[in-house]
C-alpha cells in the first residue's frame, strides 16, 4: 500500500510539472523538492522492504556507487539551474518533464545507495548526505542573495512581468531549498549516524560473566 502511495505522488508531481515549471522558479522548485526529497527516499525505503530489497542490501554493487550517485545528483541539479540551460529546460514540456524525471531517478539512485550502507560504515552515508545538503543549500542561498534575478530573461514573457516579482519568486525558490535541505539531508544523516553508533556500541559491548564460555573444570 505504501508503494502505491509513493508511486501516486511521483505520478502527480511529474504530471504537474508543466503547471508548476512554467513561469515560476518557486513552482519549479516545489516539484524538485517533492520528487527528490520526499518521493525518492520514500520509494527507496519501500523498494528495500520488498524481497528484492534483501538482495540489494546484501549486494555491495549498490553501496559502492554512493560517490558516483552523490556527484551525479549534485552535478545535474547545478547544471540544470545555470540560467542558459534552465531557460532551455523550461521552454518545452518534454524537456521539462525529462529533466524532472532524470533528477528523480538520480535522487532514487542516491537514496538507495545511502540506505544500503552497512551500519558500521554509517560515516559514508552521513558524509554523502552532508555534502549533498551543503551544496543544495548553497544553490538555495545563491537564489536568495543573488544581487539580480538570474532568470529574468527566462520568464520575461510569462505572467510574472516586473523585475521585483521575478526577484521575489527566485528568493522564494531559494528559501524553499534552504528549508528542505536541512529537513531532509541533515535529519537523515543524524538518524543514520545514530543507528551506526548504536551498532558499533553493540559490537564493542564489554565482556560480562554471562558471556564467558563455561568449561568442564569446576
Amino acid at each position: 500500500m505504501t508503494r502505491r502511495y509513493v508511486a501516486s505522488i511521483v505520478i502527480i508531481l511529474l504530471s504537474s510539472t508543466p503547471v508548476f515549471g512554467h513561469g515560476s522558479v518557486a513552482g519549479h522548485m516545489i516539484v524538485h523538492i517533492g520528487l527528490m526529497n520526499i518521493a525518492a527516499p520514500l520509494l527507496a525505503l519501500a523498494a528495500l522492504s520488498l524481497p528484492l530489497g534483501m538482495t540489494l542490501r546484501s549486494c555491495s554493487c549498490i553501496s559502492k556507487t554512493l560517490p558516483a550517485a552523490t556527484l551525479a545528483q549534485i552535478f545535474v541539479l547545478w547544471t540544470t539551474h545555470v540560467p542558459v540551460i534552465f531557460a532551455a529546460v523550461v521552454a518545452g514540456v518534454v524537456a521539462l518533464a525529462a529533466t524532472q524525471t532524470l533528477l528523480f531517478l538520480l535522487a532514487l539512485w542516491f537514496w538507495l545507495s545511502v540506505l544500503v550502507q552497512p551500519a558500521r560504515d554509517f560515516w559514508r552515508a552521513s558524509l554523502a548526505l552532508l555534502v549533498t545538503g551543503k551544496l543544495f543549500c548553497l544553490l538555495g542561498a545563491l537564489l536568495v542573495f543573488a544581487p539580480r534575478p538570474l532568470y529574468a530573461s527566462t520568464f520575461e514573457s510569462s505572467h510574472i512581468q516586473s523585475i521585483a516579482e521575478i526577484s521575489s519568486d527566485q528568493q522564494l525558490a531559494g528559501l524553499l531549498m534552504l528549508f528542505a535541505c536541512p529537513a531532509t539531508y541533515v535529519l537523515a544523516g543524524i538518524i543514520l549516524a545514530s543507528r551506526g553508533l548504536r551498532a558499533l556500541d553493540t559490537q564493542q559491548a564489554p565482556l560480562t560473566l554471562a558471556s564467558v564460555p563455561r568449561t568442564g573444570v569446576s
